[in-house]
């Protein structure tokens, strides 16, 4: 079994995997690799670029961690190990937001106007 902090989180590698040809974030889902997948709907999300919710995301993720030897979940009863790990990706998925200058408020600024 690996442990989390051997999954490669390499902010430039990251990037150009969420940039699309315009600079920005990608439109479309990148392929087969379930950590990106997630880690690019959680920008469509937050950059309010795409403000449904979310939920079967972290579905790519599971799948991915259980195919490359990561024996934890996300998704059912995380251990403290999954959530320090959830709570990495999402300062990455932030420096992401901040790289591609796009927003990390779209998606809660039009929920806000929702609620």
């Amino acid at each position: 079994m690996k442990a989390y902090n051997e999954i490669d989180l390499s902010l430039d590698v990251l990037v150009d995997v969420m940039r699309g040809r315009a600079g920005g974030l990608r439109p479309s889902k990148p392929s087969k690799n379930g950590l990106h997948q997630y880690i690019w709907r959680m920008c469509r999300f937050h950059s309010g670029k795409d403000v449904t919710m979310p939920i079967m995301c972290i579905y790519d993720l599971e799948r991915w961690l259980k195919e490359n030897d990561y024996d934890y979940s996300v998704c059912f009863k995380p251990t403290p190990e999954a959530q320090a790990f959830m709570k990495t990706l999402d300062t990455v998925i932030d420096q992401i937001l901040d790289k591609l200058k796009e927003s990390k408020y779209g998606g809660a600024i039009a929920w806000a106007k929702v609620i």
